[in-house]
């Protein structure tokens, strides 16, 4: 190889070099009852005189097993023979010095009968139901056949054959692989009692079948049925639950309300009977007759008849009385003419009487000749 810059170029040589461990051949196919042999070159030079070789057989990096082989030399051969879909998987050769691990691996694929790995029957309802059947096949099935009772039926009412990863047993290992799912819709009421139905899987290897008894079919329908009765109780009893919840959710909040209600009226009720307890007491009235106007303020409480709710009201009336002309009359007819003075009025005494347009008091008191006089009065 030649690499070039502005200055000039110059060769460089590479050398290839393979892997100090190989396996030959790399993929390797086996059919059926045939046998296959794998060989694992050490090209190390400098690999001491003690060394071991190792093989490994793994599945979907799963240990499987540790298969016997020949060493000569710088070899190992391993020879798998009859060969069975058992064997399927990777090969990896081991060498082991002292001081150093050297691998590699190859990969093997066995071709022979499909293998069955389990079937299932899926409930949809009580009359309708999928037979499935899981298997495993190397290489793919050509063709896919239901019977019933033995007989083939024409038109079944199959679905596309899938992919599907399905569990085999290797060596005594579960290992998943990926394999295949073929299925059929089945009416249950449309047959009579005592029916067989098989599944028919054909690949270039040969034929397996698959059976489905009357009693498998009716056993999933049972199960099904039980599996919803539980289902519709649970979902039955939830749904009161929840109706439940909320009721007494609505009952406890009304309590609630109601509860608030009745306080605050009860609080209100006390409140009103005690402003009904409260009268004031009637206030005295004062006149004045010493001065040229006189002064009278009467507090009157009216107390009125309980309404249709019982309620009680009191009504105070205050009235300024001002500029009010007082006249003491005595009894004594003697006194009566030096109280008039017909000089300081041009008119008659009738004009000289001014009456307070007052409802008259129920009492009356002789006044005195003093300066102040204190009268109670009350008006209806």
């Amino acid at each position: 190889m030649r690499i070039r810059n502005d200055v000039g170029s110059i060769d460089v040589v590479i050398e290839l070099i393979s892997g100090v461990v190989t396996v030959v051949p790399y993929e390797a196919v086996c059919n059926t009852s045939e046998s296959v042999e794998l060989t694992c070159v050490n090209k190390d030079k400098h690999l001491q005189t003690e060394r071991t070789a190792k093989w490994i057989h793994q599945l979907n990096r799963i240990f499987i097993r540790s298969p016997s082989s020949e060493v000569n030399g710088n070899i190992s051969t391993l020879t798998i023979k009859f060969c069975d879909y058992k064997d399927t998987g990777t090969y990896i050769c081991e060498w082991t010095s002292d001081e150093k691990v050297y691998k590699s691996s190859a990969k093997v694929t066995v071709h022979g009968l499909p293998v069955y790995s389990f079937t299932d029957i899926a409930v949809l309802n009580k009359t309708s139901v999928n037979l499935d059947v899981y298997f495993y096949s190397k290489p793919k099935p050509i063709q896919i056949k239901w019977l019933f009772n033995s007989k083939t039926i024409q038109h079944p009412s199959t679905l596309p054959l899938t992919k599907q990863y399905v569990n085999l047993t290797i060596y005594n290992k579960l290992v998943p692989v990926e394999g295949f799912k073929a299925s059929m819709l089945l009416r249950t009421a449309s047959h009579s009692s005592g029916f067989v139905y098989t599944c028919s899987i054909r690949n270039h290897f040969g034929i397996i079948e698959a059976n489905f008894q009357e009693k498998e079919v009716l056993d999933a329908i049972l199960i099904w049925e039980n599996k919803t009765k539980v289902g519709n109780n649970n979902e039955d009893k939830r749904r009161l639950d929840y109706a439940y919840g909320t009721v007494g959710a609505f009952l406890g909040l009304t309590i609630i309300v109601v509860f608030i209600v009745v306080l605050y009226r009860a609080k209100l009720m006390k409140r009103v009977s005690q402003d009904v307890r409260y009268v004031p007491p009637p206030a005295l009235a004062s006149v004045d007759i010493t001065g040229q106007s006189q002064e009278i303020v009467t507090d009157e409480v009216l107390q009125q008849e309980p309404d249709d709710e019982n309620s009680l009201q009191h009504i105070s009336i205050y009235e300024d009385i001002q500029s009010i002309q007082s006249q003491v009359y005595r009894d004594d007819t003697e006194n009566e003419n030096e109280r008039v003075d017909t000089s300081r009025s041009g008119s008659d005494t009738s004009s000289e009487r001014p009456y307070l347009e007052l409802e008259p008091p129920n009492t009356y008191e002789d006044l005195e000749k003093s300066d102040r006089v204190e009268m109670q009065t009350y008006s209806q």
